[in-house]
């Protein structure tokens, strides 16, 4: 059996050092069939020495980048890997089985501290996963306080059964490759950040989840103004993803209008403009998405909020009035809105009975 195999062009002046090696005529058979099968899959590709391939490039590149490969650890040709407490298979990446059993064996009624952080704990493997986990978790971590008792109440059993149901059916995540169009979409509220990062392929136009990103703002940064809050929450989806989109143009879409006018003018605000520079390289944000009327029923649904939460303190006025007074109160407090934000009443009617029939 002979067998000749070209290096390529680049490295056809390598000098090989290994050796023959002597094998049996079966094994050069199963050799052969293996060969063959891999350079019809275009995995390998053909070299100019009996010794070498591009395949094995890598451990070369990893001696001289000084990279300490585990040889127990280490797999060739697998269409499955594991890693980080991931399945990555195929261009998606799932949460490996066993920590999702993990996390369901912990008990609803956590009995110490320490299995409390073993809890929270495992579920940084499925933050990636999980949408808005920090608003979910946050209750909870209360509880890690240095100034805390530790209890445990009825209510923090309900938390912990509402994320073992939301571990249930977590989504396969796109794995983004070179060429994808990356979207960072965020969002800000009165304690909590959200980033979704997702990627457009090129060649089915169709946008793919790749990661979920929430925290907890700082006992300072919660004081914020709501426009600083959504250029933070900017900065911190920016931050987490870095390593997607810092190379390439990217998009980024938010319900702020102050995100835009913050990068097109480069508007200071208590240094969040050097906050978000602070990353090394230049990030330059292709364009912004901002629907206009959609901001403006985000910023009637906050008001309405914050004029239901004030109506509620005042029991004594809520009890002596009737359900007719009060619904009428609050479509009265709605057009005084519309009328400030200067939204025609028609286009607020129509968006208010789309959102009540949601």
């Amino acid at each position: 059996m002979t067998v000749k195999i070209e290096m390529l062009d680049e490295h056809k002046d390598r000098i090989i050092r290994a050796k023959a090696m002597a094998y049996t005529p079966s094994d050069r058979e199963e050799f052969s069939i293996q060969i063959k099968e891999l350079l019809d899959l275009k995995v390998i590709e053909p070299s100019k020495s009996p010794f070498s391939s591009p395949a094995f490039m890598v451990l070369e590149t990893a001696k001289n980048e000084g990279i300490v490969l585990s040889k127990k650890k280490a797999e060739l040709f697998k269409e499955k890997i594991g890693y980080l407490g991931l399945e990555i298979a195929y261009g998606h990446k799932q949460l490996k089985p066993h920590i999702l059993t993990h996390i369901k064996e912990f008990p609803n009624e956590i009995q110490d501290q320490k299995q409390f952080m073993r809890f929270l704990g495992c579920l940084t493997y499925a933050e990636s996963f999980i949408k808005d986990l920090a608003k979910m978790r946050s209750f909870l971590q209360k509880k890690l306080k240095k100034d805390h008792k530790w209890n445990w109440t009825k209510e923090d059993t309900i938390y912990v059964q509402k994320i073992k149901r939301k571990i249930k059916d977590l989504p396969s995540l796109y794995h983004p490759k070179t060429g994808d169009n990356m979207i960072i979409e965020t969002d800000a509220f009165q304690e909590f950040w959200g980033g979704v990062l997702k990627a457009l392929d090129s060649n089915d136009s169709i946008e793919k989840l790749c990661s979920y990103s929430s925290g907890t703002f700082t006992d300072a940064e919660k004081n914020y103004h709501i426009n600083k809050k959504e250029i933070l929450a900017m900065k911190k989806a920016i931050t987490k993803f870095r390593l997607y989109v810092i190379s390439d143009k990217f998009l980024v879409r938010t319900d702020s209008s102050i995100c835009k006018s913050f990068m097109k003018c480069q508007v200071k605000m208590a240094d969040i403009a050097d906050q978000i520079v602070d990353i090394k390289e230049e990030i330059e944000i292709k364009r912004l998405e901002i629907s206009t009327t959609q901001q403006k029923i985000t910023i009637l649904e906050k008001r309405l909020a914050r004029l239901e939460k004030s109506t509620d303190t005042g029991k004594k006025t809520a009890e002596t009035s009737s359900p007719k007074e009060e619904e009428k109160g609050k479509w009265t407090a709605l057009g005084k809105l519309l009328e400030e934000l200067k939204v025609p009443k028609s286009t607020g009617d129509k968006t208010t009975a789309e959102h009540s029939q949601a």
